[in-house]
């Protein structure tokens, strides 16, 4: 008789834990980064120390913040050159900023001057 319950309770175990693999191995995968997105995540990562200190700026007006954001906006210029991005992708990168960087997205006139060369 307790064979039969301990033979039931592990029956059901392992069709839970089949259910749930079935579950888990059927799930969409994630979908890979578009090579635009790459850059454009790049780009949010590079520009990320300048837009806190501009927000930073905006609160309260400071001499030696300004300086902060010079240095940040150079390092920022320096690493937009870095990652490379063409003339040809930089429209295709701003269309996806909204959705990957949307602090920067706003910021059309920084935009402009990290893409100048």
């Amino acid at each position: 008789m307790y064979k039969n319950i301990i033979f039931k309770y592990l029956n059901g175990i392992l069709v839970a834990l089949c259910c749930l693999l079935f579950w888990v191995a059927c799930e969409n995968p994630p979908i890979p980064e578009t090579p635009t997105e790459k850059l454009a995540n790049s780009l949010c990562n590079c520009t990320e120390n300048l837009l806190n200190l501009n927000e930073g700026a905006q609160k309260s007006p400071d001499s030696l913040l300004f300086r902060k954001i010079a240095l940040a906006f150079e390092q920022s210029k320096k690493c937009v050159l870095k990652i490379g991005i063409s003339p040809a992708d930089q429209i295709s990168v701003e269309s996806v900023l909204p959705q990957k960087c949307p602090r920067l997205a706003q910021e059309k006139a920084l935009l402009f001057e990290l893409f100048s060369r």
